[in-house]
């Protein structure tokens, strides 16, 4: 954790002789709080921690936040830091070529990062960009058919057999799973709740989804044992309504509306600042997917499964 600190502090040291190097070095009214360490005339204050930590990978800042003597090792970094600024003053380091372009490849990625947030980082969603983004994005918000069953699981054939011979000479199925079956939902009669197309073992999958509702399937062989599926109902295909989705939405349109505008923004920042990639080094064009933007919007998934009966699943 120290070593991720220290890489951190050297980024961000080079990025605050960046700083130095545009503007004076006089405290901004940005600091606030209480003084922490004093280096010469700088202050290190309350608000330079806060700031320096909410930089910081969250597992990082996370064991900082919690570890009173990390937190103190982070205080001397932030004062290493000053004095290695002061140094780079006093020995004329900024002089330096490749110290220069550095400098100045900080400055510009300082100055992406606030441009992301000043112009494309959104603080609200609108109800329109949420519903386009629903209407966009409907194959996600499908359930697929579901499926009510009851089963019956036995050790062997015979004992299967007979099991469907008391339900051909019409015994009640819940009865009959209560009394022979040894699967975990023999408690209550068989039921095993609604299962989606996939959430069984193969074989199971295929009698569950190939029998009509209210019958009973033929027995079915599998690595678990024997079995009978009665289907007690069907639930057609349905689409999530919108209002039922709209909080688990929320974010991943935030994402995508951003790229939106980040796509936007971007091309019209090109024309006005007449970007133009020659034509004999097309490799210089990057796509979108290569700029340092907004993060990717992450699709919402599909709705989890219902889990089938211990020892009748896929897994």
């Amino acid at each position: 954790m120290r070593g991720n600190l220290i890489r951190f502090l050297m980024i961000a040291g080079l990025l605050l002789l960046a700083a130095a190097a545009c503007q004076s070095e006089q405290p901004t009214d940005e600091q606030t709080g209480a003084v922490l360490a004093t280096v010469g005339t700088q202050k290190i204050t309350e608000s330079d921690m806060q700031r320096t930590l909410a930089a910081l990978p969250e597992q990082v800042r996370a064991g900082l936040e919690a570890n009173p003597e990390r937190k103190a090792e982070l205080l001397e970094m932030l004062v290493a830091r000053e004095m290695a600024a002061l140094e780079a003053g006093a020995n004329n380091w900024l002089a330096d070529p490749d110290l220069k372009k550095q400098l100045e490849d900080g400055r510009k990625q300082v100055l992406y990062n606030y441009w992301i947030k000043k112009e494309i980082e959104l603080t609200e969603v609108s109800e329109d960009v949420l519903r386009q983004f629903y209407q966009e994005n409907i194959d996600k918000f499908r359930v697929g058919e579901q499926r009510e069953i009851s089963i019956i699981s036995a050790q062997d054939e015979p004992t299967i057999k007979r099991a469907a011979d008391r339900l051909k000479a019409g015994d009640d199925f819940a009865a009959v799973a209560k009394e022979m079956s040894v699967s975990p939902s023999a408690k209550d009669g068989g039921a095993m709740g609604a299962v989606g197309k996939g959430d069984l073992v193969k074989e199971l999958d295929e009698a569950a989804f190939g029998t009509e509702s209210g019958q009973v399937s033929a027995p079915i062989h599998t690595q678990f044992g024997w079995h009978l599926i009665k289907v007690t109902a069907i639930t057609p295909p349905q689409e999530k309504p919108f209002e039922s989705v709209r909080v688990e939405i929320e974010p991943y349109a935030k994402g995508w509306a951003e790229q939106q505008r980040y796509k936007t923004r971007l091309e019209e920042l090109k024309t006005k600042y007449a970007v133009v990639y020659p034509a004999a080094t097309p490799e210089a064009a990057p796509a979108m997917g290569d700029q340092p933007a907004a993060p990717p919007v992450a699709q919402p998934t599909d709705e989890p499964a219902d889990q089938p009966a211990e020892g009748e699943t896929t897994e």
